[in-house]
């Protein structure tokens, strides 16, 4: 029996995952426990999923036939302290994926990040530009200065965003080859 506790934020819902005979049994912050047959998961994205303050984190999210999401990370964010739990995190999902496979041929399986945080990334540049436009208006600005303001966020924008959804765009792969760079390297996290 596998199991991995994750959080992937000081204030984001703690979780705990056990791989067992029956199923995926799930704790999660604000919910009761509960078993999740794997037959149920319809689609697998395992992504590395740094941040400014953990550049080693990997995220796993099982999208569920009813509808429901549930995320599990690499390691385990606390409000003064973090720990790297990558051993427990990468013995859990080798496990875990072929065993979904086999409940649920028709799951797919995807390195990167779910379609519509992707999108929202490349959102960035048209936020940034519309948000320029506006402080722009309410600091006084004429027309053209307005502009130039206006292109140089939506470019800067666009840069940042693009690359971010890129490295994150959800590419399709078989369950029995994972994909390099979703998993932390073995060793990690003694």
């Amino acid at each position: 029996m596998l199991e991995h506790r994750g959080r992937g934020h000081a204030l984001g819902k703690a979780s705990r995952w056990r791989l067992t005979a029956t199923g995926l049994e799930v704790e999660q912050t604000s919910r009761p426990p509960f078993t999740l047959p794997l037959g149920e998961v319809v689609a697998v994205h395992l992504a590395h999923d740094p941040t400014k303050y953990a550049s080693n984190r990997y995220r796993c999210d099982l999208d569920c036939r009813d509808g429901s999401i549930l995320s599990n990370f690499s390691r385990y964010e606390a409000m003064t302290a973090a720990t790297d739990g990558a051993e427990s995190y990468r013995a859990l999902i080798e496990a875990m994926i072929p065993r979904i496979a086999a409940a649920n041929p028709a799951c797919r399986f995807y390195k990167g990040r779910r379609m519509r945080f992707v999108l929202l990334l490349g959102l960035t540049g048209p936020v940034l530009a519309l948000t320029a436009f506006i402080l722009g208006g309410i600091a006084g600005m004429g027309a053209p200065d307005r502009l130039l303001l206006i292109q140089a966020a939506f470019a800067i924008g666009l840069m940042v965003g693009a690359g971010n959804a890129y490295a994150r765009w959800p590419r399709p792969f078989p369950p029995d080859r994972m994909p390099a760079g979703v998993l932390p390297a073995p060793g990690k996290g003694r």
